[in-house]
């Protein structure tokens, strides 16, 4: 007993121990340049982000702005990324020679230089297939490529995913002007000849924020199989109606994957005892004005192959979205016998409450004099989305 007793009352101490551990970290007020993203060479469009590290009491993105952004090549050719806002810069061609070295170039709004080593242009193989399938409830959306010259071996993904919602209810009144009894104006409802289907139907789009990295260098073939690029998690909205994931799939040089793996370790693997500790990042960008200053970041060039897959919810087994925050109230336009008689009425509209469906009508009149109501969320689609259909949308 005494032998169980010791080590229990060490792990009691040791608990007891652990306290909250607040780094001391200093740097500028103006946080560290970071500089994200591959470059696309094959002829298509070509983005960089540049921000700026912010606290870790700060959540928001801090983008540089103002910065002229050149790509400069080792033949002595120039191409100007021109600002695109929210700290993109990009041009919508940029095709470079293979057998060419390129860099980027930096200058930021207050003058300081930066410049990235000279790397040379990667080709990347085609993805094979982008194939999904139902799992744990949710779906699970996989991509398999390979190179058959066998010279890849480290791949890297980003994607690009939108889908197709229906607003819960649908608008088929409108709030209208009656007069009362005694010729007063007073607030009322209308049918409409056709249901507002402007606000009906909407679309929304998101992309990706993991690191997706996958290396074929310790398998006998370059072949990439099954990676899970993306989940759908179950009863989602966004397998309400129909959904499209455009995934892109750069090549990566053994540098620039060992870089973008430790970024991957610190940013997902960290935090707890038993995680990965923090590297520390050692990019290929310099800061020309001041050797010495930390700037974040490892800048590549390689083409860009893309695929885009779609999913009708029709397809699935046993998905049931359904948004649990959207309900109806019964509202009666004209209380008889009441001191207020509008009361129901102009209640609803000082709640913000959309009309939708008539309940009951006064066949003689043709007034509306019972309906349903509900918050505008649940009636206009374009407060979360756009109306606005997708040029690729079937």
């Amino acid at each position: 007993m005494k032998k169980l007793v010791h080590p229990l009352v060490w792990l009691v101490f040791a608990t007891g121990c652990i306290q909250k551990f607040q780094p001391n970290l200093v740097s500028p007020s103006t946080g560290y340049l970071v500089v994200d993203g591959i470059i696309n060479s094959g002829g298509g469009p070509a983005t960089v982000h540049l921000s700026r590290t912010t606290p870790l009491t700060d959540s928001s993105i801090l983008n540089e702005t103002g910065a002229t952004v050149q790509v400069k090549g080792s033949d002595n050719s120039l191409y100007t990324l021109s600002e695109k806002g929210h700290g993109l810069y990009g041009t919508d061609q940029l095709a470079l020679n293979a057998a060419m070295q390129y860099r980027l170039y930096i200058r930021t709004a207050a003058g300081t230089e930066y410049l990235s080593d000279f790397s040379g242009v990667k080709i990347t193989p085609a993805i094979d297939s982008v194939h999904w399938q139902q799992e744990n409830g949710g779906v699970q959306i996989y991509a398999n490529t390979h190179d058959p010259a066998n010279s890849t071996h480290y791949y890297k993904w980003d994607y690009a995913e939108t889908w197709e919602f229906h607003s819960p209810f649908i608008k088929e009144l409108a709030y209208d002007t009656v007069i009362d009894a005694n010729g007063k104006p007073q607030l009322g409802v209308q049918s409409l000849n056709d249901a507002d289907i402007s606000i009906f139907t909407c679309w929304q789009s998101d992309y990706s924020t993991q690191i997706l990295l996958a290396s074929s260098a310790k398998l006998s073939s370059d072949v990439i199989t099954a990676f899970p690029i993306a989940n759908v998690p179950p009863s989602s909205i966004k397998l309400s109606v129909l959904y499209s994931i455009e995934l892109h799939q750069f090549a990566l040089t053994t540098d620039q994957y060992n870089y973008l793996a430790i970024m991957q370790k610190n940013t997902e693997e960290t935090g707890s005892i038993f995680g990965s500790q923090p590297s520390q990042l050692r990019g290929n960008i310099h800061c020309v004005s001041n050797p010495s200053e930390t700037v974040i970041g490892y800048v590549g060039f390689a083409s860009m192959e893309s695929k885009r897959i779609f999913i009708n919810s029709l397809q699935l087994s046993g998905w049931d979205y359904h948004n649990f925050d959207c309900m109806q109230d019964s509202i009666l336009t004209r209380v008889e016998g009441s001191p207020d008689p509008y009361e129901q009425i102009n209640a609803a509209f000082g709640r913000g409450l959309i009309p939708t469906t008539a309940l009951h009508v006064n066949f003689a009149t043709g007034e509306v004099t019972r309906f349903l109501a509900a918050p505008p969320f649940c009636v206009d689609c374009t407060l979360s989305g756009t109306n606005i259909k997708p040029s690729y949308w079937p």
